[in-house]
């Protein structure tokens, strides 16, 4: 049993709020090559490779350019699965492109929550 005037945690411990939070997808860093491409016109797609994935977006690396506002499609495969999905590039570093998903099906974000259960939680897949 804790004593009166003892502190049972470290004064320095930060508690945020959920709306504090910028993250509020569990995610999973990955090395899966994808395929990207403007989804408004019928433009060639680049090549890259998926580096980072949640159910809310994902982050890639690409040697093409893409902007801020930038509406995207990328194809590639999660597990056995041929997935596409579409978004918008949120934010782009180097050749690092951020996109937030627009919208996914409950099944693709169902597959892709067990994408990342089977990354933390089954030590046989890694």
């Amino acid at each position: 049993m804790l004593e009166k005037n003892k502190i049972m945690y470290s004064e320095t411990l930060s508690v945020y709020s959920g709306a504090q939070q910028k993250r509020k997808n569990a995610r999973v860093h990955a090395d899966i090559p994808c395929e990207i491409a403007i989804a408004t016109t019928s433009r060639q797609s680049d090549t890259a490779r998926l580096s980072d994935l949640s159910t809310g977006g994902l982050a890639l690396q690409s040697k093409a350019t893409f902007y801020e506002g930038d509406q995207v499609r990328i194809k590639f495969f999660l597990d056995r699965f041929q997935t596409e999905v579409t978004g918008v590039v949120n934010r782009t570093s180097g050749k690092t492109i951020a996109v937030i998903f627009e919208s996914i099906s409950g099944e693709l974000k169902n597959r892709i929550q067990e994408f990342i259960h089977k990354h933390y939680f089954d030590t046989s897949k890694r």
